[in-house]
């Protein structure tokens, strides 16, 4: 599913929990351009200045996004905001990716797959490896689609940047960004 996407993502919320894990997710989203959300984290899953990291704002996607790896996340997005289009694809990975001890939860899962991201991510990168020449031509329209993603996200938040530097009292965030 995800070597066929054109335009995958993915949404995390802990798979930053072990630092080793960062480099292995962001070897895997950059080696195939594939943009990473971090919705609601509890930590670092992605650096901010990886080309492939667009903020915590995956709603903003899901009109294009045909498949969807939710990482360690027990709330990829808000159903009553927005959801993911009826035929994306949705792929949970975690120690627990559907989260069975919580008494609700509903998100659609196509395919689920238990384990660390540690082990997890390594494999996936590797299986996506072997037919990298194939997915070539998805990998760069994705690649610029998410570059100009990107600029565009800065600009933003150079602007609001701008807005909120000098008020009083001091806005969060002029705070977060020093």
């Amino acid at each position: 599913m995800l070597a066929a996407a054109r335009f995958p993502l993915i949404i995390t919320r802990a798979a930053g929990r072990v630092e080793s894990d960062v480099a292995k997710l962001v070897d895997l989203a950059e080696r195939f351009a594939i943009p990473v959300f971090e919705r609601k984290h509890h930590y670092m899953c992605m650096p901010s200045n990886s080309p492939m990291h667009l903020g915590g704002n995956p709603e903003a996607y899901f009109d294009i996004a045909d498949v969807i790896v939710v990482l360690e996340s027990d709330v990829p997005w808000v159903p009553k905001h927005k959801a993911p289009r009826a035929d994306a694809k949705i792929i949970h990975i975690g120690m627990d990716p559907i989260f069975a001890n919580f008494p609700l939860r509903g998100f659609a899962c196509d395919l689920a797959i238990t384990g660390i991201i540690g082990a997890t991510l390594p494999a996936l990168t590797q299986a996506l490896a072997t037919r990298e020449m194939s997915a070539a031509p998805s990998i760069g329209a994705r690649r610029k689609t998410i570059t100009e993603a990107r600029e565009k996200l800065k600009a933003r938040a150079a602007a609001n940047l701008e807005k909120v530097k000098n008020g009083s009292p001091i806005h969060p965030g002029w705070i977060h960004h020093c």
